[in-house]
């Protein structure tokens, strides 16, 4: 398994090539030795270059016998023998640090490093090694690596227009730069004034040498070092069969053919010489492992990929709050620009509390607040302009009508002015004995206005009605009926569709109306969470709500979307306006399907007939690990209020997951102290199980364990469902969902099914282990007999996927690879196991 851990090496000891690599190993390291009677030795292993042969420092033995000669049949990183997998070092010791030197069939040697550097050092200098027939060159191997010194220098001479070969640190700056691709500037200027200041130099500047050095130190990445090593065939370069095998086994990738990695060498890789061979030597893969060709997020999901002719109540629909306030909702300042800044956020549903105005117009404001007040046709206006521009599916206008009677007409003809015939105004009427009673689709809605609000009732028939007043505000709630009673002029009222208001979810059956909505306090729908779940989400699947946060909530804070998403609650009304978690969740999972603003619900949350309690894992849904290892970071910056200068961040990495409350939990790495920023190494790896990962978002937040304030230093939310297998680079973002400039995490993901045959595979597998199967009779002896007759079925179809499952786990064993290693690694290690005894019987 190509499983590589990265821990810092000392800088001085900073590894750039294969050739250093070499290097400290001829300088020894120490080695904890295992053995198979449970005890361990300690000592300091070495490579004796001129002797051709491994040495190490005996307790008693002759040293002329402390030795193995460099006849090598395999390099086996990580526990994955015998004496590993059956020893207590399991539970002492990380899986990074330890490999096998396989030296027969019958011989190995077990050693745990110090470091997982030290251990990577080892395993990639020994496949280097191997790969040369198991005979060492010291000059060959200095000339393999020579190809990029050749290109720096080639560059260097380029920019060298005196040709007096040097560089002043002006050039040299801008140079190393654009060639580094993701390393800031100030990275490079501080790193070149450091030589400069190392060297006593009185002028800055550069031979080519020390360009070729100062580069190779700031651009090369010790953990993407390790993980090209591992690929690498031969020397430090990916061959196109290398970088095949590092897509497809690592990268999950499928369909990969020569050409497309031609390709990728091309796009890639800045040395001609090694684009000519083709091959991808360091700085190349470093440029593709931190391109958006190996980002975090399934670009499948930067368009609509979903299902969009499902009825309304099927999606998540993006929703704003009081979305004409540009701060809290006391003080802050309303404007037009808000409604804009929302909806180019495709954000498609907008509040509008309306009141009268002065000269007879309409003006949308908080009310009972000082707030500012803005024309609500200008409101509507700049809503006709943005609506669709990044996003044509339909748009929800929440009104919350306060108007007398004649402003309400102005209302109206506003409306049927700006907006015209893209409002939707066929109402549906519903038999709820039908199964084809439904709401429209949002692809059968594009470009279409929805109107939400208060529409009279079908018996009335004057001009102007009445309906009661429900004010967000909170002072409804306690008023009586008769003073809650409001008019309602019928040309406003025939605006509204399929989204009329009712009063409560209590009294939603009354209206017999799929197009009726509900709209609920926040609290009010916290207790149907606790108190009615299961109802509550089988009421979801036919008809809209809408959640919206309480009044008491002053600083227009926000309250947690996934609670009522796990309700399947379509519309959480949020407060665009307050950045923080809850937005950044929100914005996580709308960042699926194109960004659209509508995104499909789980299949449960939709199907009538199915059962779904929030709490409890779901029937027929196949629960899912997560393996996350967060390697490093780059660029991070300062928190908000830490510029200070001589401010250094000691940055960790938080993991948090939101879902079904069984899902959701918390975990961090540890500090990494004393960093710039510029690049932290954490290298930890953490295991979620998922029993929804369809509704699961997972949130990295990178923050600075000793800043006071703020901590907050930069957060990506992303939907489970958008995760990408392998080594990724992520984005960080700001506190205001922008990006943050150069700063990124890389991290390995992995997701495997919940492993149980795993764990049986070392203790043989027992017949007994079969799962037991029951039919729980509904009641129609048609459908009962159907699943009666199924039931053998299920249990072989069953036991074959248990089968399956406990012998990869044992091949993966048998191969002694580690729990998420693919087929297709398994039987690369036995290739090269093969070919190694052939070579040493040939």
């Amino acid at each position: 398994k190509k499983t590589v851990s990265f821990s810092r090496l000392p800088s001085e000891a900073c590894v750039k090539n294969a050739t250093d690599c070499v290097n400290l190993m001829q300088g020894g390291h120490q080695f904890v030795k295992m053995r198979s009677n449970s005890r361990v030795y300690n000592r300091l292993y070495w490579l004796d270059d001129a002797n051709n042969c491994l040495r190490w420092e005996p307790s008693k033995k002759d040293s002329g016998k402390a030795r193995i000669e460099i006849s090598l049949r395999e390099v086996r990183p990580g526990k994955a023998t015998e004496l590993f997998l059956t020893s207590d070092s399991l539970l002492t010791s990380q899986n990074e640090c330890s490999f096998s030197i396989i030296v027969r069939r019958d011989e190995d040697l077990d050693l745990i490093a110090n470091s997982a550097d030290e251990a990577n050092v080892w395993v990639g200098s020994l496949g280097l090694i191997l790969s040369g027939h198991n005979k060492f060159d010291m000059d060959g191997l200095r000339m393999r690596t020579d190809l990029r010194d050749s290109w720096l220098g080639s560059t260097f001479d380029d920019a060298d227009i005196n040709k007096d070969g040097l560089l002043d640190e002006n050039e040299s700056l801008k140079l190393i730069t654009s060639l580094s691709g993701g390393v800031r500037e100030l990275q490079v200027k501080q790193k070149l004034q450091e030589y400069l200041q190392l060297r006593g130099r009185d002028k800055s500047l550069l031979s080519r040498d020390e360009f070729i050095e100062i580069f190779k130190d700031v651009a090369t990445r010790p953990e993407i070092y390790f993980l090209l090593a591992r690929y690498a065939s031969g020397d430090d370069r990916l061959t196109l069969d290398d970088l095949l095998l590092f897509l497809e086994s690592e990268q999950g990738m499928t369909g990969v053919t020569h050409e497309y990695c031609t390709s990728l060498i091309h796009d890639f890789e800045p040395s001609e010489t090694m684009r000519a061979i083709p091959a991808l030597g360091i700085d190349g893969f470093t440029k593709f492992l931190m391109s958006d060709r190996c980002g975090v997020f399934d670009q499948k999901h930067t368009k609509v990929c979903q299902d969009m002719s499902q009825p309304l109540s099927h999606y998540f629909i993006s929703s704003s709050h009081n979305t004409y306030l540009m701060e809290d909702q006391v003080n802050g300042p309303s404007s037009v620009s808000a409604y804009v800044r929302a909806l180019l956020r495709c954000c498609r549903c907008v509040e509008l509390d309306c009141w009268d105005g002065p000269d007879g117009l309409p003006v949308v404001s908080h009310g009972h607040t000082p707030t500012n007040k803005i024309s609500f046709r200008q409101v509507i206006e700049a809503i006709g302009e943005s609506a669709f521009r990044n996003s044509t599916f339909p748009v929800i206008l929440c009104i919350e009508n306060h108007c007398s009677e004649a402003q309400q007409t102005t209302m109206a003809t506003d409306i049927r002015q700006v907006l015209g015939e893209r409002v939707y105004t066929q109402v549906r009427t519903v038999d709820l004995s039908s199964e084809s009673s439904h709401l429209p689709s949002p692809g059968a809605l594009q470009r279409r206005f929805l109107i939400r609000s208060k529409k009279l009732p079908l018996e009335c028939t004057e001009e102007v009605g009445y309906v009661t007043d429900e004010d967000e505000d909170g002072t409804s709630r306690s008023s009586s009926e008769a003073e809650r009673r409001r008019p309602l002029v019928r040309d406003l009222s025939n605006l509204v569709s399929i989204c009329s208001c009712i009063p409560t979810f209590d009294n939603l059956l009354t209206f017999l109306r799929c197009s009726a909505t509900s709209s609920l306090h926040e609290q009010d729908a916290a207790k149907l969470v606790e108190n009615e779940a299961g109802d509550f989400v089988n009421h979801n699947k036919t008809y809209l709500t809408r959640v919206y946060p309480s009044g008491a909530r002053m600083d227009s804070s926000n309250f947690n979307p996934q609670d009522y998403w796990n309700c399947g609650v379509q519309i959480a009304s949020l407060n665009y306006q307050t950045p923080g978690l809850m937005m950044d969740i929100n914005d996580g999972r709308f960042a699926m399907n194109g960004a659209c603003g509508y995104v499909l619900k789980p299949s449960h949350y939709a199907r009538q007939g199915t059962s779904c309690q929030p709490r409890d894992t779901i029937p027929g849904v196949s629960p899912k690990m997560l393996h996350l290892r967060v390697i490093s970071g780059q660029n991070f910056p300062k928190p908000r209020g830490g510029g200070a200068k001589g401010h250094v961040i000691d940055p960790y990495v938080l993991i948090e997951l939101f879902g079904l409350p069984n899902d959701c939990s918390e975990q961090r790495t540890r500090t990494a102290p004393n960093n710039s920023g510029d690049s932290p190494l954490f290298d930890e790896s953490f295991e979620f199980r998922l029993s929804l990962p369809s509704l699961a978002l997972v949130r990295f937040v990178v923050l600075d364990d000793e800043f006071i304030g703020d901590e907050f230093i930069g957060q990506y939310t992303i939907p489970f469902e958008c995760l990408l297998p392998g080594y990724r680079h992520l984005r960080l973002r700001s506190i205001f969902d922008e990006p943050l400039d150069g700063a990124t995490l890389f991290v390995h993901v992995a997701i495997t099914e919940p492993d149980t045959a795993g764990k049986r595979a070392r203790k043989g597998r027992s017949k007994k282990e079969t799962e037991v199967f029951s039919v729980k009779e509904i009641g129609l002896p048609t459908v009962d007999d159907i699943f009666k007759t199924a039931l053998t079925p299920l249990k072989c179809a069953t036991n074959l996927m248990d089968t399956q499952r406990w012998s990869l786990a044992h091949f993966r064993e048998t191969c002694g690879m580690a729990p998420l290693a693919s087929p297709k690694q398994c039987v690369r290690a036995l290739a090269q196991r093969a070919r190694s005894d052939a070579e040493s019987q040939g």
